[in-house]
């Protein structure tokens, strides 16, 4: 049996498991908020708008750069043109459990 949420992360909604591994925007990470959580042969249970009884906890892995994005100016037939480049902060976190408070 498995326990699956979907949880906010610093403003973004992301479908997480235990021992899952996943990349988030940004080098500060918010505590997790649950949304939503269900297991392989149970109910759903839906918060409104969050899920105080269930916690997910998290292990900061590592930060790191992700890929560049090139941002390009263009107008036609005036030989402009400008490049930038941008690299955004991610953060490397593990799930490492689902619990529920106050059972």
């Amino acid at each position: 049996m498995s326990e699956n949420a979907v949880v906010l992360i610093n403003g973004n909604q992301y479908l997480v498991s235990p021992g899952q591994e996943f990349f988030v925007d940004g080098e500060d990470v918010t505590e997790p908020k649950v949304l939503l959580i269900w297991e392989d042969d149970k109910e759903v249970i839906v918060g409104k708008p969050y899920l105080d009884k269930y916690a997910v906890k998290i292990e900061k892995i590592k930060s790191e750069k992700s890929k560049k994005v090139t941002v390009l100016r263009f107008k036609a037939k005036s030989r402009y043109k400008k490049t930038k480049g941008h690299r955004q902060m991610e953060t490397l976190i593990k799930v490492t459990s689902i619990l529920k408070h106050g059972a």
